[in-house]
């Protein structure tokens, strides 16, 4: 019975060492991380460094703490120094979370130094080896950048249409579906382009960036012939975001060319208008003032002829303006 309770007191010390050591590490990779933001990489080293050197450490945690000095080095800019240690940690074998993080980071500096055959081989393996969503979702546009910049537009098409059907709420990479969703406008493949552009809508917490991809979207319906779409995703950018730099005027400009196209002279007239007098003296209101005077000449020439060609004249009728 006594040596049964010694047991018990022991095992109580012993959980009581280990529940203390775990605290210590939470705070010391805090401590790290927060050296590391801060851009104090050598203090940030010597941190992860003894966590690394704790007795009965966990393989895992001396695995995080040298990817922690790897990623240290990164930071600074010392790719070869990074490396080493990322490769260290490859040939002593990771679990998959870490081993897909180390292949991002090696992808990363074989990127920076211009290997972009050997960088699209690491990006692939950190894909296959990820479990999580968002590193999962780093390594597969990483990959379809790569294929791109290897000229392989079909493997780059492949990866990117992938990025958008598994990681459609993935928050870490918008500006990067913005480029996936040019992309895909440039060769044609509009509903991929759209659904780029509707997912930068949905996910961007900044205005700017959200007037830009709703610019796109009517861009993209335009190029697909649907015109009278398209007038109402510009009209969207015009009055939504009229304060974000010059989508809202662009916005306008192309709504009143559709307009135009569409013969709602008067619809196209009030737009010009108004960025005429929005901009006044500019360059763009001159073009816009311009472009007005021409159309009014153009409805007295059309009233005049003995068989007036049809257009639509009222804008309190539109239901661009609804």
């Amino acid at each position: 019975m006594s040596k049964h309770k010694e047991y018990l007191e022991s095992f109580s010390k012993s959980r009581t060492i280990f529940s203390l050591k775990n605290k210590f590490v939470k705070e010391a990779f805090r401590s790290g991380n927060d050296l590391l933001t801060s851009k104090n990489f050598l203090e940030a080293r010597q941190v992860f460094k003894e966590i690394g050197k704790e007795l009965f450490m966990k393989k895992e945690v001396v695995n995080k703490s040298l990817f922690m000095i790897g990623e240290s080095y990164y930071a600074e800019g010392k790719n070869d120094k990074a490396m080493k240690y990322f490769t260290e940690l490859l040939k002593k074998g990771t679990d998959d979370d870490t081993r897909s993080r180390v292949f991002f980071r090696t992808a990363n500096i074989l990127t920076r130094k211009g290997d972009t055959k050997k960088a699209v081989q690491d990006y692939e393996k950190g894909y296959f080896s990820a479990k999580k969503g968002k590193i999962k979702a780093l390594l597969l546009y990483g990959a379809g950048d790569s294929y791109l910049k290897l000229n392989l537009s079909e493997k780059a098409m492949e990866a990117f249409e992938r990025l958008l059907i598994d990681f459609p709420e993935e928050k870490s990479l918008i500006r990067e579906k913005m480029n996936v969703g040019l992309f895909f406008q440039k060769n044609k493949k509009n509903e991929l382009a759209l659904k780029a552009f509707q997912q930068v809508m949905e996910l961007s917490p900044e205005r700017s960036v959200r007037a830009e991809a709703q610019f796109w979207i009517g861009e993209t319906l335009e190029l697909q012939g649907k015109d009278e779409e398209a007038v109402a995703e510009y009209l969207k950018v015009a009055y939504a975001y009229k304060d974000e730099g010059m989508w809202g005027v662009t916005a306008k400009f192309k709504a009143g060319e559709l307009y135009e196209k569409l013969g709602s002279y008067d619809e196209a007239i009030a737009l010009y208008q108004d960025i005429a007098k929005r901009l006044k003296g500019q360059k763009q209101g001159d073009i816009a003032l311009q472009k007005t005077e021409e159309l009014k000449r153009t409805i007295k020439r059309i009233e005049h002829q003995e068989t007036p060609t049809k257009i639509i004249r009222s804008s309190t009728n539109s239901k661009y303006f609804s």
